[in-house]
């Protein structure tokens, strides 16, 4: 799977952009609201701006809602937390081998 993409061949992002933890303690990670999701819409929109026309894959239900809601095509793969590695991993080779790499427009 490594040997199809290069680390200069893709591009990571959160669907929320910063880094969502239980109050006062930074080493953790929550999901975050519906409230933090839409205050980092006009972040996640400048980004998808930058890379518009590639291919974007949705990595879990949160991603996947939040380029719904901005009517980005996208590909949805199963997030590896809670168990979902295998699917993951499964989701992302299948994703490799049949990816378009362009999409005509993201937004």
């Amino acid at each position: 799977m490594t040997s199809l993409m290069g680390s200069h061949d893709f591009v990571l992002w959160n669907s929320f952009a910063w880094h969502s933890h239980i109050a006062g303690d930074m080493l953790t990670n929550r999901t975050p609201t519906d409230d933090e999701l839409e205050s980092g819409k006009p972040t996640l929109e400048l980004f998808l701006q930058t890379f518009a026309g590639r291919p974007v894959v949705a990595v879990g239900r949160k991603a996947e809602t939040i380029l719904t809601q901005f009517g980005v095509p996208h590909y949805p793969v199963r997030h590896p937390a809670n168990g979902g590695a295998t699917k993951f991993r499964n989701g992302i080779a299948e994703l490799l081998q049949n990816m378009p790499l362009t999409f005509p427009q993201n937004l």
